[in-house]
C-alpha cells in the first residue's frame, strides 16, 4: 500500500485530522489505530501524510525522510533494487552468483518488479518465506534466501530508498540446520582406495590420480588448493608450503607434515628437482576415487572426506585446534573444527571416554596436597 496524503484547507480540522493527537513536531498519532501521521504546511494548505506504522522510532525516521523531500527516499522499484544488488555482488564466485540469480528470479515471481521497494511490508516477507518452506526447500536454502533479502534491503537503505528494512521488522529467524556428521573413511579404507586407483590400468593417469588423492589426505587440503600448488610454493629450508585458498584468494602456510614429506620428496626427485611448475598435472581425481569406491564396494567417499580424515585424526591425537585452524586458513580459532569433528569422535564413545578418563589418572602432584595432609604424613613413624 502506498503512503497516502490528505490535503485539508487551513482552519478546517475535520475527518481524520480532527482525531489526531500531536506527539511531536510535525508528528501526530491516531488514538484509535495508534498509527502515526506527518503534517506540514504548503501554500496555505495543511498536508497530512500517513506514515504506515505504529512504531514511534520508525515514524520519526519516515517523517524526517518525508519532510526532507529527498529525491530518492521512498522511490525506486523492486526491480531497480534487485538489479543494483546484483551489480554490487557481481564479484562473487561463480557458484554464489548462480545461486543468487536463482533466488532473484524466484523473488521477482512473487513480487512485481514494477512495485516500489518501499511498498513491501514485513507480513509479505513472512508469507514468502512460508511459501518457500511449503515448496520443500531445505533449511540451508531458505537461509540463503534470508541472507539475500537482508542484503537487498540493507542496500536499499544505503541508497535512501527506504527508512528501515522490512526484513528486520519481520523478525524471521534462520531455519535450524541439523547437520549429519561427515562420513569419513578409516585409514585402512584409504590405503585400499589408493592401491585400487594405482592398479587401475583403464585410467591413463592412475598413478598421478593416486598421488593427488594421497596428497589431499596427508596435507589436509582441498582439491582446488592441491591442483594449484607449484614447486615454487615449497619452502624446503623452512619445511613449509605456501597455499592459496582459491575461493577467498588468501594465502596461508602449512608444515610439510612427517607423513607428507616422503610423497613430496618422491615427486620432487622424479621431476628432477624443479624450482617451479605445477606439482600435479591433473586438476581433479574425483572420478578415479568414485570408481575405486564402487569397485571395492565402499561408500562413495569424496575428496573432501580425505581432508576430513586428516583433521579428525589430528583432533584425536590432541593437536592444538587453534593450530589446525591456522593450517586450514580458518579465522575462527578452531570453532568450526570442534563443532564438526567432536560429533564423529564421540561416535566411538567407549574409546573416547576411556582416553579422557586416563588423563585424570596418576598420582596427585605434591603441590596439590593440602599442608595439613603433608604434616600428618611427616609426623607418622614406622611401626605405629
Amino acid at each position: 500500500m502506498e503512503h497516502s496524503e490528505v490535503v485539508t484547507p487551513a482552519g478546517n480540522p475535520g475527518g481524520t485530522w480532527g482525531k489526531l493527537k500531536r506527539v511531536g513536531q510535525n508528528l501526530y498519532r491516531h488514538p484509535e489505530s495508534d498509527e502515526y501521521y506527518g503534517r506540514r504546511k504548503h501554500q496555505g494548505r495543511h498536508i497530512l501524510h500517513k506514515l504506515d506504522t505504529s512504531d514511534h522510532k520508525l515514524a520519526k525516521l519516515r517523517l524526517a525522510a518525508w519532510l526532507g523531500k529527498s529525491a530518492t527516499t521512498q522511490k525506486g522499484t523492486i526491480l531497480d533494487a534487485v538489479t543494483n544488488l546484483a551489480a554490487v555482488r557481481s564479484g562473487k564466485s561463480k557458484s554464489t552468483t548462480a545461486t543468487e540469480a536463482s533466488i532473484q528470479k524466484r523473488f521477482l515471481l512473487a513480487f512485481d518488479g514494477k512495485r516500489q521497494i518501499s511498498s513491501i511490508r514485513p507480513g509479505e516477507l513472512v508469507r514468502f518465506m512460508g511459501m518457500l518452506e511449503a515448496e520443500g526447500l531445505t533449511p540451508a536454502t531458505r537461509n540463503r534466501y534470508g541472507l539475500w533479502l537482508k542484503a537487498l534491503f540493507k542496500l536499499a537503505i544505503a541508497e535512501g530508498r527506504i527508512d528501515q528494512s522490512p526484513w528486520v521488522l519481520a523478525q524471521i529467524r534462520p531455519a535450524r540446520i541439523r547437520r549429519q556428521p561427515p562420513r569419513i573413511p578409516s585409514e585402512e579404507q584409504i590405503m585400499k582406495i589408493l592401491a585400487e586407483v594405482r592398479a587401475c590400468k583403464v585410467n591413463a593417469e592412475n598413478k598421478e590420480s593416486a598421488d593427488f588423492l594421497e596428497f589431499q589426505w596427508r596435507a589436509g587440503l582441498g582439491q582446488a588448493e592441491v591442483a594449484a600448488l607449484d614447486w615454487e610454493h615449497v619452502d624446503w629450508p623452512s619445511n613449509a608450503i605456501a597455499v592459496q585458498r582459491i575461493k577467498t584468494k588468501s594465502w596461508f602456510r602449512i608444515p610439510i607434515y612427517p607423513n607428507l614429506r616422503p610423497l613430496l620428496l618422491r615427486r620432487w626427485e622424479s621431476a628432477k628437482r624443479p624450482t617451479k611448475g605445477r606439482i600435479f598435472r591433473i586438476l581433479d581425481a574425483r572420478h578415479a576415487l568414485s570408481a575405486a569406491c564402487e569397485r571395492l564396494a565402499l561408500p562413495r567417499f569424496t575428496q573432501r572426506n580425505l581432508r576430513q580424515h586428516f583433521l579428525l585424526e589430528a583432533v584425536r591425537r590432541g593437536v592444538d585446534v587453534r593450530l589446525l585452524a591456522e593450517w586450514q586458513n580458518h579465522k575462527d580459532g578452531g570453532k568450526l573444527i570442534l563443532s564438526t569433528y567432536t560429533q564423529v569422535i564421540t561416535e566411538d564413545q567407549e574409546r573416547y571416554r576411556q582416553s579422557q578418563i586416563e588423563k585424570l589418572s596418576g598420582p596427585v602432584a605434591a603441590a596439590d596436597r593440602s599442608p595439613r595432609a603433608s604434616s600428618r604424613a611427616k609426623s607418622r613413624r614406622p611401626g605405629r
